[in-house]
Parts: structure tokens; sequence; C-alpha cells
């Protein structure tokens, strides 16, 4: 009778034991970050894309299968560089939020003034709006933040890299 007793004492301990561990793994689960695509869309449904930072601008638009620059209206587009950045924009994501308060945005690089815009239309409608500004915090990543949001996202990748207002860049 007296081992029976100690058996059941060690399952109650082993039951405690796992409910205690289940109970702080659901709980530690609402802290970690969850990825989240910052665009929805298909990059094929793409039909134009505007971006400026500053005074620089550039404006790109699919006239069947071909892109072709509507701002400055110069040179051949490099095709192949245009598909890369669209896969690559489109399987971009983020997680939480790093910050969310505007009088910050200067330091995130999202001010109206240093940040690069970003605009995609698939026709007449905006298919997904970003700004995008570099990361001080880390030389991969970069910052971001939806025109009607106000919080700072950051990416985990260098988009800043691709994404150039000047149409040097995007030519053949």
């Amino acid at each position: 009778m007296a081992k029976h007793i100690h058996w059941i004492r060690y399952a109650v301990v082993l039951v405690t034991a796992i409910l205690v561990l289940w109970i702080v793994q659901s709980r530690e689960k609402q802290f970690e970050s969850q990825e989240v695509p910052v665009f929805n869309f298909e990059s094929e449904a793409v039909t134009s894309i505007h971006m400026w930072r500053g005074t620089d601008s550039l404006a790109l638009a699919r006239e069947d299968t071909l892109w072709v620059f509507q701002e400055p209206d110069t040179g051949v587009v490099d095709q192949q560089k245009v598909h890369e950045f669209l896969k690559t924009i489109s399987e971009m994501s983020h997680g939480s939020y790093i910050a969310s308060n505007p009088e910050y945005y200067s330091e995130y690089h999202l001010d109206e003034a240093s940040a690069t815009h970003l605009t995609l239309k698939k026709g007449n409608d905006i298919v997904g709006e970003i700004l995008v500004g570099r990361s001080d915090a880390s030389p991969v990543k970069d910052n971001i933040r939806y025109p009607q949001d106000p919080h700072v996202y950051q990416v985990d990748l260098k988009l800043t890299r691709h994404l150039r207002p000047q149409a040097a860049y995007w030519r053949e």
C-alpha cells in the first residue's frame, strides 16, 4: 500500500509539471514575433510601379508583357530586374512593429522627406503602398511603414538596395 501512495505522488507531480510547462509555453507564444506578408498580391498582377524620394521619381508601366518607362521616358527597361524586384517584394514579410509614434519617423528614416515611397497598382487600383527607410540598427534590414498605419516595421531584407528611383538603375 505504501508503494502505491508513492507512485500516486509521483504521478501528481509529473502531471502538475506538464501542466505548468504547457501554461508557460502558451503564454510565451503571445510574445513571439509573427511574420506577416508586407503585400498581399501576385507579382504578375502589378501593372505599374511608382517610386520616389525627394526630387527623384520613377514610374514603370507594363504594356502587354514588357515593362516600359513612364517617368522619365528614356531608355529600355531591364525586364529581369523588374521581375526580380516584384518577386522579392511579393515574398517580403515583417514581424511585430518596432515603433508607433510619428514623432520618431525621422529616426527610422520614414518621414516624408527621407523615405522612399513605393506605390504598386493593378490598373487604376492600388494593390500596395509603403514607405521605406534604411535601418540604423541592422545593415541587412530596412524599416517600412504603411501610409494609413502609424506603426513602423522592420523587414528581413535590405529593400533600399533594390528600391532606387533613378532610371539608370532600371535600364538595360
